[in-house]
């Protein structure tokens, strides 16, 4: 079996005692925390899971029924490099969307990795500017969501 970064046992147990903690952005298009395994996602018509926290890449057997992209980022200052993998990963969650299928994007929290990747697709696929996208998210996930001023100066910026 081909190698996978652990789950920090603190963020795992932190997703287990939440149980599911996800917000639809759009109808199709849900932004959340690490979601606990098993065929929830499934059972609740979810296609693709997205996973965007370096410190949450559970195997894809975790998630039975359910397409899964990584897209291990740190939640810190955007890079040129950091960028690039979140543009594939938007790129990604817009074809599935376009596809029908419902998506959800986390990371450990479901805050600013997830947020960058929602608020791309939003933007990009929409045609919203960066500023409604963050409106948009944070109104829906909480105030808390894109506090990585990094991320959301980046949205602003490509999408003014």
């Amino acid at each position: 079996m081909g190698a996978r970064v652990q789950i920090d046992p603190i963020v795992a147990n932190y997703a287990h005692q939440r149980g599911f903690d996800a917000t639809a952005i759009t109808p199709r298009l849900y932004q959340g925390g690490a979601p606990p395994p098993g065929d929830y996602l499934a059972r609740h018509g979810f296609h693709l899971l997205v996973l965007c926290a370096r410190g949450f890449q559970p195997y894809a057997k975790d998630y039975p029924g359910v397409r899964i992209r990584r897209y291990g980022m740190l939640d810190d200052k955007l890079t040129p490099r950091s960028w690039k993998n979140a543009s594939s990963a938007i790129d990604d969650v817009i074809s599935a969307l376009r596809r029908g299928e419902t998506v959800l994007v986390t990371c450990e929290l479901g805050l600013n990795r997830s947020g960058l990747i929602v608020g791309g697709a939003l933007c990009r696929a929409e045609g919203m500017r960066g500023d409604d996208a963050i409106r948009r998210i944070r109104s829906r996930r909480g105030g808390d969501a894109l506090n990585n001023e990094s991320y959301a100066d980046a949205l602003r910026a490509t999408w003014p």
